[in-house]
């Protein structure tokens, strides 16, 4: 009878914080998409967007593209850097 008690709590226990895991997880998505539409909503954020659709902007978007690409493959696992 002691076995099945400490067991029935252990099982209790294990789904209560998995559970709290789960609840903590789900404001901490919350929160990020708040905080991303608070970013893209700010004036700044606009003038940039704004700007990207420039030439000078596009200039600036392929050379940025071709740089985070030359960079990758210096970073990663050894398999990534391969590719």
């Amino acid at each position: 009878m002691k076995k099945k008690t400490i067991f029935g709590v252990s099982l209790a226990l294990a789904a209560a914080v998995i559970a709290g895991q789960m609840a903590l997880a789900q404001e901490e998505d919350n929160k990020s998409i708040g905080n991303m539409k608070k970013m893209m909503e700010n004036q700044n954020m606009t003038k940039m967007m704004e700007g990207m659709n420039t030439p000078e902007g596009q200039e600036m978007m392929k050379a940025c593209s071709k740089f985070m690409e030359s960079n990758s493959n210096k970073t990663g696992t050894k398999e990534e850097r391969k590719n």
